[in-house]
């Protein structure tokens, strides 16, 4: 006993702490660096956790034992429900609902009426850390499966209002700039199409005759940000919407 203590005594523990809290900044660091880049889209993570939380849920209702249990069977109902719409609100352009596409796009637009807290980025985020603190809360602890699942949604809401708040500023502050200039919306609707924008073509848009240049994620949020009938491109309609909520101070709501 003397000898562990002795041990123990020896280890400089504040060094270790400090070494400990240096790698996992360093760490941070990087994952930040890589979802900015866009190596990784916070959509695509937002998405594998609704994939974990319906998985689970679905796992856990099929689970006999918690037939008997009524609150935990309800709560797993629950859960399945937000994770469906989380997996399908964080689609990849990639991923085509194997093949009911239409049926989806359908629920979607139901969703969008119903459920009108999913139909923007900082509604997804808050909800998303709400039902993360509610799912982790309801685990076994933080290394059961529910805990983790909890904790990673917690992570990606905090993702998604992270990034739309610095889109939203940047837009905000651009907006700004152009009405002091006297410029309006419609000054740009020559450059939009029936169809609308693709990413491609609202990036080239945005650094072209807006000179905001953006890239990786910052292209990503912006683009979705902008997106509110998720059909994958901005029409000039949904461009001016995003004007006048900017220019009335809800620039962050779009």
């Amino acid at each position: 006993m003397d000898m562990a203590k002795a041990a123990a005594g020896s280890v400089d523990w504040k060094a270790k702490a400090k070494e400990g809290g240096s790698y996992a900044m360093d760490k941070a660091t990087e994952a930040y660096t890589a979802v900015s880049r866009g190596d990784v889209a916070t959509q695509t993570l937002c998405f594998a956790g609704g994939c974990a939380l319906l998985t689970h849920a679905i796992l856990n209702l099929i689970n006999i034992f918690n037939v008997i249990a009524v609150f935990d069977y309800i709560f797993n109902l629950y859960v399945a429900l937000f994770g469906f719409l989380m997996f399908m609100y964080e689609r990849p352009g990639t991923c085509n609902y194997f093949g009911a596409e239409d049926k989806m796009k359908e629920f979607h637009k139901w969703t969008d009426v119903w459920f009108k807290i999913f139909s923007s980025l900082i509604g997804r985020g808050f909800m998303y850390v709400m039902f993360g603190i509610l799912c982790y809360g309801h685990a076994g602890g933080i290394f059961s499966a529910g805990g983790i699942i909890g904790l990673y949604v917690i992570f990606c809401g905090v993702l998604l209002l992270f990034w739309n708040w610095k889109v939203g500023k940047q837009w905000k502050d651009k907006v700004e700039e152009l009405e002091k200039s006297g410029v309006k919306p419609s000054a740009y609707k020559s450059s939009f199409t029936a169809k609308g924008m693709t990413k491609p073509e609202f990036a080239h848009f945005m650094d072209e005759k807006l000179s905001i240049k953006l890239e990786g994620e910052l292209l990503n949020t912006a683009f979705r940000y902008m997106d509110k009938d998720h059909k994958g491109t901005v029409t000039f309609d949904e461009f001016e919407t995003s004007f006048s909520e900017a220019s009335t101070g809800y620039g962050t709501n779009a």
